[in-house]
C-alpha cells in the first residue's frame, strides 16, 4: 500500500504547474440552462448534480460530452 500512495504523490509532484483553462475558453464553453428537474448526472467539478434554473457547460470532446455546474 504504501509503494501505491508513493506512486500518487510521485504523479501530483508536478501538479502545479498545469493551470488549467483561462477564463476565456470557460466563458466560450456552449452553455443552457437546465428546464427540468431530470438530470440525474453530477457536475464534474463540483460533483452537485444540477438543479432548475442553474446554468451549466457543455464540455465537447469526440467520443465524450461532460457537462460542467
Amino acid at each position: 500500500m504504501r509503494m501505491i500512495v508513493e506512486m500518487l504523490l510521485a504523479l501530483d509532484e508536478n501538479n502545479h504547474q498545469h493551470g488549467g483553462s483561462s477564463a476565456r475558453h470557460i466563458n466560450n464553453l456552449p452553455q443552457s440552462t437546465v428546464q427540468n428537474g431530470n438530470l440525474e448526472e453530477a457536475c464534474a467539478v463540483c460533483l452537485e448534480t444540477p438543479t432548475m434554473g442553474d446554468v451549466i457547460r457543455h464540455l465537447l470532446a469526440t467520443q465524450v460530452s461532460q457537462r460542467l455546474h
